[in-house]
């Protein structure tokens, strides 16, 4: 199989070594820097396509299989399609992407089924302060659907504590393990007492049923909505434990 490697700098590298010790036939490895920026020697290029100043467009497959990638030049925005089974990024989230029917697949005269399920994936939208950049995997690019769950859980929690200081005259408390924009975050690889759930796809309603309630989702039963809720959000570390601090603001409240 044809494997495509995104960004990692030198560990890009490593990772294609592990890719030829799997089984994979022909390596590329995409970087978004120029070759000045990332040195690499005539000895490591052996049986690698290393192709440098290059952002990933969209990704392009049939059925649940990549069948590609296209590639697109920041210089140039010349757009190359190369064939690709796996995709390995060294971002550790993968982006936002809408999947739409291959652009191949409507110009072709084949109507049939394998026709109709190629697929290709693309970023809906560049954040305003990125438009201009070429590619996914580039700065601003949402890279998780967390996000609004995680604001508005933030929302809530500051809302909690303002009513809580109003009504009680319990003063606010930071916990001491609160991220931010100048938090050093160290490299975790787990996390204690977090309990891993997959998750959980909406029921989506279809003929009668759709005609029927008006609705495509079809919403989630109590019991799915609870196993939902506890899932982590990958919120970076800070999960929704007691702490000593909450217990007794509990215990001053019971009390008033």
């Amino acid at each position: 199989p044809n494997t495509v490697i995104f960004g990692g700098g030198r560990l890009a590298l490593e990772a294609a070594k592990i890719s030829k010790e799997m089984g994979a036939e022909k390596i590329t490895i995409l970087f978004r820097e120029s070759m000045e920026t990332i040195h690499i020697t005539d000895d490591e290029l052996e049986n690698l396509d290393i192709i440098y100043d290059v952002g990933i467009n969209k990704l392009l497959g049939e059925k649940d299989k990549l069948t590609g990638i296209e590639y697109v030049k920041i210089d140039s925005l010349e757009k190359i399609i190369i064939p690709a089974q796996t995709l390995i990024i060294a971002s550790g989230r993968f982006p936002e992407l809408i999947f739409i029917q291959s652009e191949l697949a409507k110009t072709e005269s084949d109507d049939s089924q394998e026709s109709l399920l190629r697929w290709e994936g693309l970023q809906p939208y560049k954040q305003p302060a990125f438009k201009d950049e070429a590619g996914l995997f580039v700065e601003g690019d949402v890279r998780t659907d967390y996000s609004a769950a995680i604001k508005a859980i933030g929302a809530g929690r500051r809302a909690a504590v303002s009513i809580h200081q109003a009504v009680y005259g319990i003063e606010p408390l930071l916990s001491e393990n609160v991220i931010t924009a100048d938090s050093f975050l160290q490299d975790v690889d787990h996390v204690e007492s977090v309990q891993t759930y997959p998750r959980k796809i909406m029921p989506i309603y279809s003929g009668k049923q759709l005609e029927e309630y008006g609705e495509i989702e079809g919403g989630f039963s109590e019991e799915t909505a609870q196993i939902e809720a506890e899932r982590c959000l990958q919120c970076g570390l800070i999960c929704y434990e007691s702490t000593t601090e909450m217990d007794s603001q509990e215990e001053s409240m019971a009390s008033t």
